[in-house]
């Protein structure tokens, strides 16, 4: 069969039934969006069609280098998971037939695909919030599969329409199959979870830091101040925003040694405050154990980790009132001999992010987590900087997600993965896992 001969078969997908672009020159799709469209098959002859697959699948496809004790160059070893596939049924009376000339035939057949909310739950003990669809994405450097032609990146997940096509040309040959795909982009809408249990990833985060305060380097210690942070309110993005913001609160807890002017010494504490958006993509060639953290990452194992940093603005915090804890009410300076005893105040740090970030998600094999880190240096006393780190999640508000805000509208956002992380079982599981040769 010569190249002017061979059928051809391509997919068409309707752009105008989406009902929304998102505001970008790409077309996205979000779950519950109609796939729709028709299959075109061309030929040079009269085709007797004999059978239609038609499908709309999701994928990962992840490598990574390994080096064996004994082999001087790294081996690239790569894996593909599918988690999601949807089949329709093609009946033959949906096929149509026209010619564009007496020696061309066409072949057409409508498809119609809605993309799921959520992925099958094959285990009960697999958390909702990695059910839900990951966005597509593609980081990394990418190597191509020359035996499938397929795309592998560190890591990559992508939707696409397949269809195979069983056909006789009836010129005496042979059936013959022959396959075509069309990728799809996928931008799921999120929604926020309930706030991690940090204290199953002990080395993951830090919530609390205490430190001795002197007023100077070689002064008696005035006492013991303790910072603490608690999970933020998500950053969250509506259908077309490119930033996001929330408000990170920070307690201090003053346990004073006696000295009678304590009271003047804390007014007198002005606060610096860096803080940084870390980002954490996590790909395996194998299902995560459990939710993944760095405690999982070792040298020979088959899970990588993307670590990145964007710096946020620098806040300068002055005039900071405390409150006596035994009175519960906030102190006036109006002496200077005021008890010593417990102090506590609260600082409201923003956070504001001027980009487009990816919702937080998990699957089995791509995770993306996002942690809040807090440098804050005390002015005006001698002590170390305290160093924080908590999650933070960032959703992908739903259009009309409105009565999932559950907090004050202040921020152009709403809630997607602040899980309750599950640390000991195993409930990804290793089903349509595809280690592949190099």
């Amino acid at each position: 069969m010569t190249t002017e001969t061979t059928p051809c078969l391509r997919l068409f997908l309707d752009h105008a039934a989406k009902n929304s672009d998102r505001g970008g020159p790409i077309t996205s799709w979000a779950p519950a969006d109609s796939l729709t469209g028709h299959l075109e098959l061309s030929g040079a002859e009269f085709m007797a069609i004999e059978d239609i697959s038609m499908y709309f699948e999701g994928v990962a496809r992840n490598w990574i280098t390994e080096c064996a004790e004994y082999e001087r160059d790294p081996r690239v070893n790569k894996a593909e998971h599918k988690f999601l596939t949807q089949a329709q049924n093609i009946v033959p009376t949906t096929v149509s037939q026209r010619a564009l000339s007496p020696e061309r035939f066409i072949y057409e057949v409508p498809f119609h695909f809605v993309i799921p909310k959520a992925i099958a739950r094959l285990d009960s003990e697999v958390p909702e919030h990695c059910m839900q669809l990951p966005p597509s994405l593609e980081l990394g450097e990418s190597i191509t599969d020359e035996s499938t032609g397929h795309i592998f990146a560190q890591p990559s997940i992508s939707y696409y329409l397949r269809a195979d096509i069983t056909l006789n040309t009836g010129s005496g040959g042979s059936s013959m199959t022959i396959d075509t795909s069309l990728p799809v982009i996928v931008t799921p809408y999120t929604k926020e979870f309930p706030p991690t249990e940090t204290m199953d990833f002990p080395a993951e985060f830090k919530e609390k830091e205490s430190k001795e305060l002197r007023r100077h380097l070689m002064s008696r210690g005035l006492g013991m101040m303790t910072v603490s942070v608690r999970e933020p309110p998500a950053l969250s993005y509506d259908i077309q925003s490119v930033h996001a913001s929330t408000e990170v609160s920070v307690m201090l807890d003053f346990k004073s040694e006696g000295s009678s002017q304590i009271y003047q010494i804390l007014q007198s504490l002005n606060f610096e405050v860096s803080p940084l958006l870390r980002i954490k993509t996590f790909y395996s060639l194998q299902s995560f154990p459990s939710l993944p953290s760095r405690s999982l990452l070792s040298l020979k194992g088959v899970m990588r980790m993307r670590d990145e940093i964007i710096k946020l603005d620098r806040k300068s915090i002055r005039g900071v009132s405390w409150k006596c804890a035994f009175q519960l009410i906030e102190t006036p300076p109006r002496s200077a001999s005021l008890p010593g005893g417990r102090w506590i105040t609260h600082l409201s740090i923003p956070i504001t992010v001027d980009t487009r970030l990816l919702p937080t998600f998990c699957t089995s094999v791509v995770a993306r987590l996002y942690t809040t880190i807090l440098r804050i240096k005390v002015v005006g006393a001698r002590v170390e900087s305290f160093n924080l780190e908590v999650p933070l999640q960032v959703v992908h508000r739903f259009p009309d997600q409105h009565q999932f805000m559950q907090t004050d509208p202040i921020r152009d956002e709403q809630r997607f993965l602040a899980f309750r992380r599950d640390s000991e079982s195993s409930w990804l599981s290793d089903e349509a896992l595809r280690i592949l040769p190099e």
